[in-house]
């Protein structure tokens, strides 16, 4: 049997010991590690055949480990075997998804250490693949015989074009994770390929790794300019392929998740926004947003010289709900009034809750001629909403003040002045719209 070059690397010092002699009389060479940052420094530095890696190193976990060795150029087709924890399920999958080749539980069993040592580079490789769709572009059929029989033999799921020119109707079809791609082919090469598919948003992620036999440094630059992440050589090694796939498959994996986790940051942050700048009742913008709106309305107004105007307004008698049907009553109405508020306003006016029962909206670009119609709109829509609530059927009437911006004045003193015609119209009987 040949002598392998083993990596070892277990924290508890006894382990260590005892598995490294096991390993030497076997006839194997063995190097030492009790802590991860060693172990790392002499992977990158040494020739290995395997590394025995156990699950709980200080500094990071054998999982990590593995990405790591997976991740680097110089040690990414050196097989694992993990040590781990018997049962420990969760680590069993994550070893697999990271690349790890074998499994040794804990403690570890010299027979069933030398079984792994001694095993094949080939029986090295078939722990399960990770899990990724491949798609192989090679218009050689012998070729993509050996490929058919390579990738049945690991379990992967897979699908071959040799057509390059309707390659990219596969792709968009089939969406692999990963692709085989030739660099010479009839019709559309593997680097115009490549482009179009880094072209296409939807496709930009998948992986691909060019394999050809031309070697030379400027076809390998051409091709990594194209979009490829890596370049592998033909004729192919059985190994070194399924490594590369492994390798890059965990990688799109890795940059999934991260991209997945990004939206899913994302979408919180917007929600968060979105909840810092709404009234939780109505799900109109709340006052402090409000104010925020209407000061940069007036600063675009007076740059451009476009009108705006502002409409103020609150519930007529509104402490009767509260007081004769209890405060969901009360409740009820401000979420049907800001029903209405919506229905009216739509995507132009910004609308918002003022305060209590109090609310505005602010219509960019709107004259006080254009903005009373809104108001009196608002008005009877209102009032012809019936509110009903535990069987009783409750009429709401509103009173409304309408300004314009004379171009000058200060954002307090336009809600003043908007404020001032809302008085107006409750002293005159409520139910109404007063112009200021």
């Amino acid at each position: 049997m040949k002598s392998k070059r083993i990596l070892l690397a277990i924290e508890n010092p006894h382990a260590l010991s005892a598995s490294a002699e096991a390993i030497r009389k076997a006839g194997h060479t063995v190097t030492l590690s009790r802590s991860a940052r060693e172990a790392l420094s002499h992977a990158g530095k040494g020739q290995f055949d395997l590394a025995v890696i156990d699950c709980a190193l200080p500094e990071m976990d054998g999982v990590s480990f593995t990405h790591i060795l997976k991740a680097a150029e110089n040690t990414r087709n050196l097989p694992v075997a993990l040590i781990c924890l018997a049962g420990d399920e969760s680590t069993r999958k994550e070893g697999l998804e990271a690349g790890v080749s074998a499994f040794l539980e804990k403690p570890v069993d010299e027979r069933e250490l030398l079984k792994v040592v001694g095993a094949p580079p080939s029986e090295l490789m078939a722990a399960e693949p990770p899990p990724g769709k491949i798609m192989v572009v090679e218009d050689s059929p012998i070729i993509c015989k050996a490929y058919k029989i390579i990738l049945e033999k690991y379990g992967y799921d897979y699908h071959i074009q040799q057509d390059s020119n309707a390659a990219i109707e596969a792709i968009r079809s089939y969406m692999p994770d990963l692709i085989l791609m030739d660099a010479n082919m009839p019709g559309l090469d593997g680097y115009d390929l490549t482009k179009m598919i880094k072209a296409e948003p939807a496709l930009e992620s998948i992986r691909i790794i060019m394999v050809t036999a031309d070697t030379k440094k400027q076809s390998i630059l051409k091709a990594l300019e194209a979009g490829v992440v890596d370049f592998l050589t033909k004729p192919f090694d059985e190994e070194v392929l399924l490594a590369r796939m492994r390798t890059h498959l965990n990688n799109k994996r890795l940059f999934d998740d991260l991209a997945a986790a990004y939206h899913e940051l994302k979408t919180l942050k917007d929600k968060l926004e979105l909840l810092s700048i709404t009234d939780g009742l109505t799900g109109l913008f709340n006052h402090r947003h409000f104010h925020e709106r209407l000061v940069a309305e007036l600063g675009i107004c007076s740059t451009g010289g476009a009108p705006v105007s502002l409409i103020l307004f609150d519930i007529d008698h509104f402490k009767k709900f509260n007081d004769t049907y209890g405060h969901k009553a009360g409740d009820a109405v401000l979420r049907a009034v800001a029903d209405v508020i919506r229905d009216v306003a739509g995507e132009k006016g910004i609308a918002a809750r003022y305060g209590g029962e109090e609310f505005a909206i602010i219509l960019p670009g709107a004259t006080v001629e254009k903005a009373a119609p809104v108001a009196e709109t608002l008005r009877e829509k209102t009032q012809a909403r019936q509110v009903e609530f535990n069987g009783a059927t409750l009429t709401v009437t509103i009173s409304l003040g309408v300004a314009m911006w004379d171009g000058k004045m200060a954002d307090n003193r336009f809600i003043e002045l908007a404020d001032k015609a809302l008085y107006k119209s409750k002293e005159e009987g409520r139910n109404r719209v007063t112009i200021a």
